[in-house]
């Protein structure tokens, strides 16, 4: 599936990845006592709706691969269409062929975006988290000392 829109999702895709291990972080700084609460209380509502963007992003396009094989296996399965006039059996063939090319949704032609993307987005933001916590026990122990 080639659009306009591969660019922006990848983009918007890969934003709110980053954002919500940026947020993660902001909430480390507000359990330390550096923010205040309510920040956190921002920070964990913006991020949700990051990981809902990013979820919406993944579940649409793997329901759309699903369906996809679907429709393949009905016009290969259904049989009556076999008796009806030429003209219903050319577009029958026509969507058959057109039915086997494998449907992706993709973002810049670099990612397919399915399920198997988000829990690569969210070991990467898991990662960022881990990142951050480290830089800042790190600074912790080197104050401390």
């Amino acid at each position: 599936m080639k659009t306009a829109y591969e660019k922006p999702i990848l983009m918007t895709i890969e934003f709110c990845g980053l954002y919500v291990g940026l947020t993660s972080y902001f909430s480390i700084l507000v359990i330390q006592g550096y923010i205040h609460q309510i920040i956190l209380g921002l920070c964990i509502v913006s991020s949700i709706a990051s990981l809902i963007t990013i979820i919406i992003y993944c579940i649409y396009a793997s329901n759309m691969y699903d369906l996809h094989d679907g429709i393949l296996s009905a016009l290969f399965e259904h049989r009556s269409v076999y008796s009806r006039d030429n003209s219903l059996k050319r577009l029958i063939s026509i969507m058959m062929t057109r039915a086997t090319i494998p449907l992706e949704f993709k973002a810049a032609s670099i990612f397919t975006i399915n399920l198997n993307l988000l829990i690569k987005i969210l070991k990467c933001v898991y990662t960022v988290f881990n990142v951050l916590l480290t830089s800042i026990s790190r600074k912790l122990k080197e104050t401390a000392v």
